[in-house]
């Protein structure tokens, strides 16, 4: 048997607060999106070529951040599931155990 100590209302709070960052990091950066493409500063092949840079960049540092979300609401899933597991265990075994 093992020391599992699990207190569902914490695990619940952390889960709420992982998920509220989660949603505000896409909130943020939903609003500022269209603020990370970069415009030439002028016709030229430098301004054209820096701008076109930029922009790429922006475009990888928003698919990371997308993962980055991702992770976090997968481990507010596994938290969440995990507690409900632990807790249909332990519901399980005091049904076993107020039988004897």
């Amino acid at each position: 048997m093992s020391d599992i100590s699990v207190d569902p209302h914490h695990i619940a709070q952390a889960v709420g607060r992982l998920e509220s960052i989660a949603t505000e990091i896409e909130r943020t950066v939903g609003q500022h999106r269209s603020t990370l493409q970069v415009k030439p500063a002028g016709a030229d092949e430098v301004s054209t070529t820096a701008a076109k840079s930029f922009s790429e960049s922006a475009e990888l540092f928003d698919a990371e951040i997308v993962k980055g979300v991702s992770a976090i609401r997968d481990v507010a899933t596994a938290l969440r599931d995990g507690t409900t597991s632990v807790g249909a265990s332990d519901t399980a075994l005091a049904q076993d155990v107020s039988g004897i």
